[in-house]
């Protein structure tokens, strides 16, 4: 089952993978299945919603600086 996503104005987006000119893959967000449906979320990545109800992938991120801080005061 593809991966889908219900925007806060009802609109359903499909998880699609695609290819740059170099072979990476690219992920993106269609109203219809484009290219080859996505099954599951890629590790490193959550899905995000604009202001506007734009779905995108956001690459999480780990705040090193914020970590060692905290071994730091333990």
């Amino acid at each position: 089952m593809p991966i889908t996503h219900t925007n806060r104005k009802g609109l359903t987006y499909y998880l699609c993978k695609g290819a740059t000119r170099t072979g990476k893959p690219h992920y993106y967000f269609a109203l219809e299945p484009k290219g080859e449906p996505v099954e599951q979320i890629p590790e490193g990545f959550k899905i995000g919603e604009s202001a506007t109800g734009l779905v995108f992938l956001n690459a999480v991120r780990q705040h090193t600086l914020l970590n060692l801080g905290y071994r730091m005061l333990a």
